[in-house]
């Protein structure tokens, strides 16, 4: 309490001694000079008690007093009115308007001290009565929403009557409808579980004549059928002789309760089976067994009759029973179920979602797999069992009753489901991880590299056994300190090794790659491929780092002897006054030398490296005939080509050219490349041309020559036999004079003979 008081009058004398005096009695004193400030202080300050003089300017006492009374709690606070005058009008008028007391001027400080300490004490009283009644109403309040909410009734129950009477809710709890329960021992029986019945008359009978506690559990039946659970408790008053007269007590709906207890049963029962089965799926069992667990467990812990494990197949087009329990025998990892959305297993996957399925025969969703008809399943849950990549497949319970499956049932059955696709993600990982270390174990000793290992912390390094044999060593030659890699670097070397290693821990560079020599136990330098790969922590610190070697002095050999070889060719290309060409076959450009400007006057812009651009430059009388002969000596697997054509130089004249080439082949007989010379035989043409008209000249000449030789011949041999004729003739005269039968014989011989 502050005690503080208010006191309102507008004579300054009169204000200053009441407050000297009140506040000498141990009263804290706020000051008003009307009503108006009166009613500020008042709103601001709430005093315990307000002395109020009657006259004053701006605004009255009474005025102010009725004003106090519109303010809050300003009704719960007394006002003690002062005024000069003493008649019946004001004192009603005073009291009609709030006031508390009233008390005359001249004021006598004995009779305020003690008004003012006894209006406050009353105050007080009347405002804990407040506060103890509305505390009252309010426990009230609160008894009767706990007795609603609680679902609990108060009853009494008179053993000499047999008459029972109860708080306004028993019909409610018991299920009834209003005004039909006649409150008799046989109504309130009736309304009970019949398994009941006589535990309840038994427990009533113990508690009145063998004076054992009441308290019990048990059933009651609801109009419709519905089973509620009730608590009741009571205690039995007996006379002064020790008769049992009545019997009291509650009943407590504990409905939900029980169906809570039972609830955090089976889920405790559910946990304890998942933690289980987690442990065996830590145990690395195998996945059979750790399958054929689950639905085993599942459908002992739901009370369904079947229980499976679907593996969607790799075509995801069917589903694989995998496990189960509660099917025809032979089914179990031969049938297949549709992965399509016409069976529940299909509409699970696409759904992606847990599917509660109350009767399959009403379901409109999907029509049910040929499995379930064919074992008469009523009811069924089913989620999917997720993977990585894709979802590994569906985890189902079955009943052949209806049954209703509650949001725990699918946390549980989906908690499983997660074990279980855990358990397979682990069992992928593990044996990719085998197959991994196998294939690197394989590597390691195929690949014919040497691994080692180097640990940054502590700079031990671990050097496989093909590492150190590259150098010459056995096993035991070589510790593993780093100093054993480093002392053996070429010094030429190590500089740029150091800094490719300093680049790659800085993170400038993906990988730490270097050509370096490493000395051999010989004394003789061995070139590597360095490859490695390091490894940072959370803060960004290299911990380690692996690395192969790779024995390339061979390959460096080769090198420098492709360079020595790659300079001869430049020597000799510079050299000839062939024209050198490379073709490439897979991209079709094509490589020339520097004849190619000398020989036919191309500037380096003027050239395209494409064997297009060859093709366009071949005479238009040349070009199918050459292309054709070049594209078949290609496609037949032959390697050599020669032939001649005309190639047109950068003037537009063209040049006659012998080309030979040659076609190269990959490992399967590809063609990839062809290579080749052009030889430019313009001159040698045309010298032979000359030769040849010359050769053909002096033919014609030889030719007419001997065509005049022959005809003077004839001539010759024509002379001949005309003397020949002359000669005959004249001794065939001569023989006719001498023989006249001749000519007769002849005659007739002619005549014989014509021929």
């Amino acid at each position: 309490m502050t005690n503080l008081i208010l006191i309102v009058d507008d004579d300054d004398l009169m204000r200053m001694h009441l407050c000297e005096q009140l506040t000498q009695a141990g009263y804290q004193v706020v000051e008003a000079s009307n009503g108006l400030e009166a009613i500020a202080i008042y709103t601001h300050l709430h005093p315990e008690i307000v002395l109020l003089d009657v006259m004053m300017p701006v605004m009255d006492g009474f005025s102010c007093c009725a004003q106090l009374q519109t303010l809050p709690d300003g009704k719960d606070t007394p006002v003690l009115m002062m005024t000069d005058f003493y008649d019946q009008a004001s004192v009603e008028k005073a009291f009609a308007v709030g006031a508390t007391d009233f008390i005359s001027k001249p004021i006598q400080w004995p009779i305020l001290r003690q008004r003012l300490r006894r209006l406050l004490e009353a105050s007080r009283t009347v405002q804990e009565l407040r506060q103890q009644t509305a505390q009252a109403q309010l426990q009230k309040a609160q008894f009767r929403i706990a007795l609603d909410a609680g679902g609990m009734v108060i009853w009494n129950w008179d053993l000499l009557t047999n008459k029972i009477t109860w708080s306004d809710n028993l019909e409610a709890l018991f299920g009834l409808e209003k005004g039909t329960f006649n409150y008799t021992y046989e109504a309130f029986i009736y309304c009970i579980h019949p398994h009941d019945r006589d535990f309840v008359r038994r427990s009533h009978q113990q508690a009145i004549q063998e004076k054992v506690k009441y308290d019990i559990e048990f059933r009651v039946v609801l109009a419709d059928g519905r089973i509620r659970v009730l608590a009741s408790k009571g205690v039995v008053c007996r006379d002064a002789s020790g008769v049992a007269v009545q019997m009291s007590g509650v009943y407590m709906d504990i409905t939900k309760r029980k169906q809570a207890e039972e609830a955090l049963k089976v889920h405790a029962n559910q946990q304890a089976m998942v933690a289980e089965l987690s442990q065996m799926a830590l145990a690395s069992t195998n996945l059979t067994t750790l399958m054929n667990s689950c639905v085993t467990m599942v459908a002992q812990c739901l009370k369904v009759q079947s229980c499976k494990i679907l593996e969607l197949l790799p075509d995801d087009h069917k589903l694989l029973l995998r496990a189960g329990v509660g099917w025809q025998p032979g089914l179990v990892g031969k049938a297949t179920v549709s992965a399509g959305i016409n069976s529940q297993a299909g509409y699970t996957l696409l759904s992606k979602e847990p599917v509660i399925v109350n009767d399959l025969s009403a379901e409109t969703r999907f029509n049910g797999p040929p499995l379930l008809h064919e074992h008469q399943v009523v009811s069924g849950i089913s989620v999917v069992i997720h993977g990585k990549e894709r979802p590994f497949g569906v985890f189902g319970a079955h009943t052949t009753k209806h049954h209703t499956f509650t949001k725990d049932d699918i946390s549980f059955l989906q908690a499983v489901a997660n074990l279980l696709a855990t358990a397979i993600e682990r069992q992928r990982v593990e044996d990719a991880l085998k197959e991994s270390e196998e294939r690197y174990q394989l590597a390691v000793q195929g690949n014919n590299d040497g691994i080692w290992d180097w640990n940054v912390k502590n700079n031990q390094v671990f050097f496989s056994t093909r590492w150190k044999e590259m150098l010459g060593y056995e096993e035991h030659e070589i510790s593993n300190h780093l100093d054993e890699w480093a002392t053996r670097v070429h010094p030429d070397d190590i500089g740029f090794v150091r800094q490719a290693i300093a680049d790659h821990f800085a993170k400038i560079t993906p990988f730490c790659i270097s050509e370096h020599r490493v000395r051999c136990k010989d004394n003789t330098y061995k070139w590597v491929l360095d490859r490695g790969q390091a490894v940072w922590d959370k803060n960004g610190n290299v911990v380690r780092m692996t690395s192969c070697h790779t024995d390339i002095t061979e390959r460096k050999r080769a090198e420098e002897q492709l360079r020595q070889s790659e300079e001869r060719f430049q020597i000799v290309a510079r050299a000839t006054n062939d024209l050198l060409w490379d073709w490439d076959l897979l991209t079709n450009e094509v490589w020339w030398n520097q004849a190619l400007q000398t020989l036919f006057g191309y500037s380096q812009e003027q050239i395209t490296f494409t064997a297009d651009w060859w093709s366009e430059h071949i005479h238009p009388d040349d070009r199918q005939r050459i292309a054709t002969q070049a594209r078949t000596l290609i496609d037949s697997g032959e390697k050599f080509w020669l032939n001649e054509y005309r190639f047109r130089r950068s003037d537009g004249s063209y040049a006659y050219v012998f080309a030979r080439g040659y076609v190269v082949h990959d490992q399967a007989g590809k063609p990839v490349r062809m290579m080749g010379a052009m030889m430019d035989i313009t001159e040698q043409r045309a010298m032979l041309h000359e030769r040849n008209r010359a050769q053909a000249e002096l033919e014609r000449q030889n030719m007419r020559s001997q065509l005049f030789a022959n005809i003077t011949l004839k001539i010759r041999q024509s002379l001949q036999i005309d003397r020949t004729f002359a000669t005959a003739g004249r001794s065939n005269r001569h023989r006719l004079r001498s023989e006249p039968n001749f000519r007769t014989r002849n005659l007739a011989t002619a005549r014989t003979h014509p021929f």
